[in-house]
């Protein structure tokens, strides 16, 4: 799971154009929380953490963990053609 929340991670918020930092204040959580989950220093982030963490990067926790890859959010890129 590690490898793809990492990549997942780092795609949202390239894609939102915000910093690590940013997005896990506004998540609610510690300031060096991706930080920590992109070092592997959080091998095993909650599931409350991750469902604060994809809402501010407009997707769903399923995405972030690769259960789905449906983004399931506001994505930037978004057609129209999500229901």
């Amino acid at each position: 799971m590690n490898g793809i929340l990492k990549e997942r991670i780092g795609d949202r918020v390239g894609a939102l154009k915000i910093s690590w930092r940013r997005a896990s204040l506004e998540a609610g959580l510690e300031a060096g929380f991706i930080q920590d989950v992109i070092t592997g220093r959080s091998k095993d982030p909650s599931e409350d953490a991750l469902a604060s963490l994809a809402a501010v990067l407009k997707c769903s926790p399923a995405y972030l963990i690769g259960q789905t890859d449906e983004v399931n959010g506001q994505d930037d890129s978004a057609s129209g053609e999500l229901q």
